[in-house]
């Protein structure tokens, strides 16, 4: 998790520089089954990191205990378009994305921030936890979880593996209250907590929703932190973020209220808090910068190591 999150805050960097190039993913909607498929090209000039991810969506599996997001990377050789790498991307997915929270929270969080929340979970919700872990030192984390069980079974994994104290939260009321950080992680298309319930000096993570007619955060969060909410990318924040997109339509925010991107913000030094009673939202739909950023870093540790297996196309 240090080697991701240093790999894709440089890649976020090249992206806010212009050494990047991350367009806007071609979503393919399967709605007879409920599902999408996505396409994720990036290349990172300054790091050589050419990728192509393919993932699948499927938020109803999780109701047969299935994977809900299932992806395949491509690592390529900018200078030739040969195949480098092919890996497995729903464990490369989650780690950037739990990287990404732990970078949000580095530049965006109050000093001293410890009581972290996490609603979702899922591999996405344990691997925010071990980033948050990372950058904050010796976090506290409430989790909350439609199915109390699955909250249950995280609470006692990630207390083991990441030595630290997890507590279930009954409510997400009971989540909310008293959070330095919240982390949504879930597959919920509507608001999992009530933004009046925010305490002042709250960072939020919105990691989950990725549609326009989704979202994680209501409008009640978002118009707190006007002025201070952060995008991975505009362009795909502005196609598919409807935790802004839906308030944005409402007239509740302008945009105008989306301080900067990532990337430019720590690349220019420029702080979305202006004071410790500041509410702030970083907002993710996940861009494929994340992925070459990830997936070159990957890939040198492996070779490093010898891991892996040589295969003739």
């Amino acid at each position: 998790m240090r080697e991701a999150i240093r790999a894709v805050e440089e890649g976020f960097i090249s992206l806010g520089a212009g050494r990047a190039v991350s367009p806007k993913r071609l979503v393919l909607q399967i709605s007879d089954f409920g599902g999408s498929v996505l396409c994720m090209p990036a290349y990172i000039t300054d790091k050589e990191a050419l990728v192509v991810k393919s993932v699948s969506v499927y938020p109803k599996n999780q109701e047969t205990k299935g994977q809900t997001l299932n992806a395949i990377v491509a690592l390529l050789d900018p200078r030739s378009g040969n195949v480098l790498a092919v890996m497995e991307g729903s464990s490369l997915t989650a780690i950037r994305t739990g990287a990404t929270a732990g970078i949000a929270t580095k530049y965006m969080a109050n000093v001293g921030a410890r009581r972290v929340s996490v609603f979702g979970a899922g591999v996405i919700g344990r691997a925010s936890a071990e980033a948050l872990k990372e950058v904050l030192g010796d976090p506290i984390f409430v989790v909350y979880d439609v199915v109390g069980a699955r909250a249950e079974r995280y609470a006692k994994e990630v207390s083991r593996q990441l030595d630290a104290t997890v507590s279930v939260a009954s409510q997400p009321r009971d989540a909310v209250v008293g959070a330095d950080v919240i982390i949504t992680a879930t597959t919920s298309s509507a608001p999992v907590f009530d933004g009046m319930h925010v305490e002042s000096g709250t960072h939020i993570n919105a990691m989950g929703a990725h549609t326009p007619d989704s979202r994680e955060v209501d409008t009640s969060t978002v118009m707190r932190a006007r002025g201070r909410i952060v995008v991975d990318s505009r362009e795909a924040a502005m196609a598919e973020a409807g935790d802004l997109l839906i308030p944005l339509k409402s007239g509740a925010i302008h945009p105008m209220d989306i301080f900067d991107e990532i990337g430019n913000m720590i690349l220019k030094d420029r702080k979305a808090r202006r004071s410790p009673k500041d509410v702030t939202l970083f907002k993710s739909v996940g861009v494929a910068v994340q992925d070459a950023a990830a997936a070159a870093a990957a890939y040198r540790i492996a070779r490093a190591a010898g891991i892996g297996r040589e295969i003739q196309f």
